[in-house]
């Protein structure tokens, strides 16, 4: 049995929020990023915080890696096509083409303002909506996108 939070009377669920470093600001691509900050967050609140290394491997490696450490959430910058569908497919929601310090995108995210324009990456504001209504229609194995 979880606990209860006090502000919503419902049970606490802690979510693990990964984010791509270098040099305290977000990696502005993933996919060639070393290492990430892995954050639990319980009822808006930081509860652990870990860090995974990435040594050059594969894009299957980092799949593992973030899966074995129970990442539910990845807030990035660039990340490629290929690597954003593993992810998914492995369960990890990804939220790509963000940019600034590490520290403000996690408070942001425990405070559900994730999806303000201050924190896309420059020259990224439309391309979150024309990939979603580019991929909109999309098959990926068998299942239909929305």
């Amino acid at each position: 049995m979880g606990t209860v939070d006090a502000f919503t009377g419902g049970e606490v669920i802690t979510v693990k929020v990964a984010v791509p470093e270098w040099k305290d600001r977000v990696s502005p691509v993933f996919d060639t990023a070393r290492s990430v900050v892995v954050v639990g967050v319980d009822s808006r609140r930081e509860v652990t915080r870990t860090r995974i290394g990435f040594n050059q491997g594969s894009l299957r490696v980092r799949v593992s890696a973030l899966t074995a450490a129970g990442v539910d959430v990845l807030l990035c910058g660039a990340i490629s096509r290929p690597l954003c569908e593993m992810l998914e497919s492995a369960g990890i929601r990804v939220t790509p083409f963000l940019s600034g310090m590490v520290e403000e995108l996690l408070e942001a995210f425990m405070d559900g303002r994730i999806s303000d324009p201050l924190y896309l990456m420059p020259g990224c504001c439309h391309r979150r909506r024309q990939r979603r209504s580019k991929w909109k229609n999309r098959t990926i194995k068998g299942k239909e996108t929305t």
